[in-house]
């Protein structure tokens, strides 16, 4: 535990020291941004499964399996939906670190530049393993 510790205590030093006090911060209003986005579509699509499921089964409610079921495939569209947003704070957040030049000037620019240069399926690239 205690080692754990003052690593994170040394890495939080090297971000200051190489990027500045800012650098901790880099891509957190995205980043609350992600989480407010995921939540809200996570709970509307789970509402929205629970629904279908009480019209398709004659206004029986889902049980705890189905529920369940219900509740990964909204986290599956969820994921699918904000995965692009986290791709660009990840981006924006190691940016100016040692051997990561600083590439983008912001969210926008990012979004921008990484469908022009990468296409938009660079904002995927990974998306299967987090299901």
């Amino acid at each position: 535990q205690m080692s754990v510790a003052v690593g994170q205590r040394l890495s939080m030093l090297g971000v200051v020291r190489t990027i500045g006090l800012a650098g901790l911060y880099r891509g957190f209003g995205l980043s609350c941004f992600q989480e407010v986005m995921g939540n809200g579509i996570g709970f509307l699509a789970v509402d929205v499964g629970s629904q279908l499921y009480r019209r398709l089964r004659d206004g029986a409610a889902p049980s705890p399996q189905d529920r369940g079921l219900i509740a990964a495939v909204g986290a599956m569209f969820v994921m699918t939906c904000v995965m692009p947003l986290d791709v660009v704070v990840k981006r924006l957040q190691v940016q100016g670190c040692p051997g990561h030049p600083i590439v983008y000037r912001g969210p926008i620019d990012a979004f921008s530049r990484i469908s022009k240069e990468e296409g938009v399926g660079a904002f995927y690239r990974g998306l299967a393993t987090t299901y």
